[in-house]
């Protein structure tokens, strides 16, 4: 996770979710951690076993999780972590780990909509979060086959791209962590886009 390592096993593997960092706990229902699992060289046998370990812990969450009022105030349902959420699933899918599954989707979608009303826009300030807030609802849109969500997304991500990149190409927010991570966003959604259209913009902004 964020600050630990942990041993789980699929059927228990939401219960007993207590950590000191909150982080941890974010991680977790980000899912994350599943596409850590993925990465690396293994054997085609782990890997298997990876993916349906993977796919039952989501389906768990899901069963879990799915019918919960979707509350701000909950930090399952806080804005980013929704968009990870969204983002991680989409990656999984789009990479030929997973396939869409209806009863997923269906949970997903609910907190589409929750995310699309209540994004990380603030007053005279700049965040980064909202950018992977678009992301999230960008690459979960293409798997769902959704132009609107789409066109929703891409509209946020091209009137930030400009505020957050400086001449030289680096992210505004002054830190080569968020650098890391600025940069991973980018290559997902150029990833998911059919025509590499965020490329030119970047571009315009470099030049």
């Amino acid at each position: 996770l964020a600050s630990l390592s942990i041993n789980k096993d699929v059927t228990n593997f939401w219960s007993n979710l207590k950590f000191v960092d909150r982080e941890d706990l974010s991680h977790i229902h980000r899912w994350t951690w599943a596409i850590y699992l993925l990465t690396g060289k293994d054997s085609k046998k782990n890997k298997i076993k990876k993916i349906n370990f993977i796919k039952g812990a989501i389906n768990n969450w899901c069963y879990k999780y799915g019918n919960y009022k979707i509350n701000y105030n909950n930090i399952i349902f806080e804005p980013y972590n929704i968009s990870e959420r969204l983002a991680n699933y989409s990656l999984l899918v789009k990479l030929g780990y997973l396939k869409k599954d209806k009863e997923v989707l269906k949970v997903l979608k609910n907190q589409l909509v929750f995310l699309t009303e209540n994004l990380e826009f603030y007053y005279k300030k700049n965040s980064n979060h909202v950018l992977n807030n678009a992301r999230g609802i960008l690459l979960f849109s293409c798997i769902i086959d959704n132009k609107d969500y789409s066109n929703f997304a891409l509209k946020i991500i091209f009137f930030l791209i400009p505020k957050f990149i400086d001449k030289n190409g680096f992210f505004k927010f002054c830190s080569s962590h968020y650098q890391l991570i600025f940069s991973k966003w980018i290559f997902d959604i150029n990833f998911f886009l059919e025509k590499k259209i965020l490329s030119n913009v970047c571009k315009k902004v470099l030049s």
